[in-house]
């Protein structure tokens, strides 16, 4: 297998380096469509970092960032990324504390954004 399509790093311990290990990663990658980052509880930094890598990513269709605890910092930094990515067909971060000042965060970027199609936010 020359290629990894899908790739599950859910219910790990990311430090910062790490996270930011991962967002350098994503933004070189030609290969990766779908990403799972589920389970992760990300601190307002590593949530950041990695939303920043996403930003400048131009292969992943799919990410699921559910159940980190992001809230409405992070929501500011997943705004930006999304004006940025212009790939991104569905986004997942559901059950997370995401509260209508984090949504309204998030439609911010939308309004840049026409390639997303579904995007999870429930609690």
């Amino acid at each position: 297998n020359e290629k990894i399509i899908n790739l599950n790093v859910s219910h790990n311990c990311f430090s910062q380096n790490s996270a930011s290990m991962f967002s350098q990663a994503f933004g070189s990658n030609n290969s990766i469509e779908y990403l799972d980052l589920s389970w992760n509880q990300f601190s307002k930094r590593e949530a950041a970092i990695l939303f920043h890598g996403f930003k400048k990513n131009y292969c992943l269709t799919s990410i699921n960032m559910s159940w980190n605890g992001i809230g409405v910092e992070e929501c500011s930094a997943l705004s930006d990324a999304l004006r940025g990515n212009k790939y991104l067909r569905e986004l997942d971060v559901s059950h997370n504390h995401i509260n209508w000042d984090g949504a309204l965060q998030i439609s911010k970027g939308l309004k840049e954004n026409d390639t997303l199609e579904i995007l999870y936010v429930c609690y």
